[in-house]
């Protein structure tokens, strides 16, 4: 028998075998499985690619030739994946891409944000071009 392997018991009369390993833990432990199956339970389903909220960053420098933004996205049913950049003399179009996780029928992705600063590189200095996009909202007012 090798060592650290449990061969299965037999229940009564040659049934199954009996459950191994079921051993009583913490209450923690027992919570975070939970909350783990019920994560993969909500965003279990197919992955498509969408847009994420994002705005510019209030320390954003009209001199440097990257435009800082935070992207705002669902932290378990979407996955932060990129930027596009389309760049014109008057505006700069930013689109922030996410996959996002289908839930299976008859739950929700829970509605947790998660946000992060993400330096968008221009071809040249921002100036007074506008900047928007899909998704793009106000900063929000810090007071």
């Amino acid at each position: 028998m090798t060592p650290g392997v449990r061969r299965p018991r037999r229940g009564r009369r040659g049934g199954p075998p009996a459950a191994q390993g079921a051993r009583s833990s913490s209450p923690f432990a027992a919570l975070a499985a939970l909350l783990a199956a019920a994560t993969l339970t909500a965003c279990g389903g197919q992955e498509t690619t969408g847009t994420a909220r994002w705005h510019v960053a209030p320390d954003a420098d009209a001199g440097a030739s990257a435009v800082p933004i935070v992207v705002e996205h669902r932290a378990r049913c979407e996955t932060y994946q990129g930027v596009d950049v389309v760049e014109s003399d008057d505006a700069v179009t930013i689109t922030v891409r996410v996959d996002v996780r289908a839930t299976d029928a008859g739950s929700a992705c829970p509605d947790v944000a998660t946000a992060r600063t993400v330096e968008v590189p221009l071809g040249a200095p921002l100036g007074t071009r506008t900047v928007d996009g899909p998704g793009h909202t106000e900063a929000p007012d810090p007071g």
